[in-house]
């Protein structure tokens, strides 16, 4: 009962923080890197508990396990692969290393779509053991806190609690694959933007004066010639667009960095 208990409360806070790493905008840069770093933890305590029923699968996996336990393995290795896939490319785009990559946008698009296909490996395993997440959710959740005895009788899992939960996941996952690639597609149209105004605001070039132009020697000017300057007047001042109040000023702050000018600062957050 207890070991069950442990199972399920560390799961719970495994599929929370992952679910809440896949928010960078929310959580920024720093905590979603911090985040990672204690899901992997998280990931190996589980995989140390469960290191008994991984090594007595593997090692009969071809014959002497039924077909459920099989189809079980292959998800939680789907997952373990998923995870390591996002370590890997996590660390090559993170602010820590700050390793000088040809092309870090390609780079953070790879961890994206990683942790896109993860995120539907985790889903399938929960799904998978929809019986067990209903009966645990039941005894650790419900029961503590609708007080029911503890002998008091429980309904047997049936349909409606896999569909409940299968309803829950499939919400949550649709939401979080759609707020990720809007986000992906968002800064990708600030970059064009950027492009844009770049190209529509080209330097002025300098035009030579009339001192410096060849010619013969001009007649020396009298009072009566000399113009008389006029009063300044208010002149307006160029407009200016921020496309991204964040200001970041290193590669891998933020998916939407881009430097053109080399001046190691975000073009998004320069004044254009």
């Amino acid at each position: 009962m207890e070991k069950q208990k442990t199972n399920w409360w560390i799961d719970l806070a495994l599929l929370l923080a992952f679910w809440v790493s896949f928010f960078p905008d929310l959580t920024g840069l720093d905590v979603h890197q911090w985040l990672g770093v204690a899901v992997i933890g998280v990931i190996l305590f589980h995989l140390a508990l469960h290191w008994k029923w991984i090594e007595t699968v593997t090692q009969r996996f071809i014959s002497g396990i039924p077909a459920q336990t099989r189809i079980h393995y292959l998800a939680d290795l789907g997952v373990m692969l998923g995870f390591v896939a996002i370590l890997l490319t996590g660390l090559l785009i993170s602010t820590w290393l700050d390793l000088p990559l040809y092309d870090l946008a390609a780079w953070t698009h790879v961890h994206l779509l990683v942790s896109v296909f993860t995120l539907l490996a985790v889903v399938l395993k929960l799904i998978l053991h929809w019986r067990w997440i209903s009966s645990s959710t039941r005894r650790f959740v419900f029961d503590p806190v609708f007080a029911r005895s503890v002998g008091a009788r429980h309904s047997p899992v049936d349909r409606r609690d896999f569909l409940k939960l299968s309803g829950i996941l499939g919400a949550a996952t649709v939401l979080t694959v759609h707020g990720l690639f809007h986000t992906s597609a968002e800064a990708q149209a600030l970059s064009t933007t950027a492009d844009s105004a770049d190209a529509a605001d080209p330097q002025p070039q300098a035009t030579p004066s009339a001192s410096t132009q060849p010619g013969p020697a001009a007649a020396e000017p009298t009072a009566a010639d000399t113009p008389v300057p006029a009063a300044p007047t208010a002149t307006a001042a160029p407009a200016c667009v921020v496309l991204c109040p964040n200001g970041c000023s290193y590669p891998g702050r933020c998916r939407r960095y881009v430097d053109r000018n080399g001046n190691n600062l975000c073009d998004n957050g320069e004044c254009l």
